[in-house]
């Protein structure tokens, strides 16, 4: 069983409908036939739970949604990506996402600092002198964003 659903209804009667497991797809096809046997003029996906704030869209878009993050390890570093970009093609998200994805830290100052020590042996005597937090916020301006995870945050790279 999914955590993704959508409400299958009809364009005419968007209150009559049910719901179904988005990456199954013969609910989504039996539901689809159930639907259109009315004689309904366009069958659709009026609202979908378990994908975040992304709104419900073609009944083809959110099922191959839901797929691409059910075969996933990541899905919810997956979803909060394509949230915050509004990309809903899987396709482009796992092209994307991939360069763009920098973990998950416990903040973006973690992660700005984390980054520095990477690249820069900073002595000890120095480290009084810098300020995390205003370097992350700077970081965080333009080359970097982040989106609320489970334990912090998920950072990527703005590609």
């Amino acid at each position: 069983m999914s955590d993704y659903k959508i409400f299958v209804g009809q364009c005419a009667r968007p209150t009559t409908g049910e719901w179904v497991d988005a990456a199954d797809v013969d609910a989504v096809g039996m539901a689809v036939a159930k639907y259109s046997e009315d004689g309904a003029i366009e069958v659709f996906a009026a609202d979908a739970k378990g994908f975040g704030s992304i709104r419900a869209g073609s009944i083809e878009e959110m099922q191959a949604l839901a797929e691409y993050l059910e075969g996933s390890d990541d899905a919810g570093a997956r979803l909060a990506y394509a949230e915050y970009t509004n990309t809903t093609d899987p396709a482009d998200l796992e092209r994307e996402f991939e360069d763009a994805l920098n973990g998950e830290w416990q903040s973006e100052e973690e992660f700005a600092e984390d980054l520095i020590r990477q690249c820069h042996n900073i002595p000890a005597a120095l480290d009084f002198y810098i300020d995390w937090q205003k370097w992350a916020h700077d970081l965080f301006i333009s080359d970097y964003f982040s989106v609320p995870a489970p334990r912090g945050v998920y950072v990527f790279r703005n590609c």
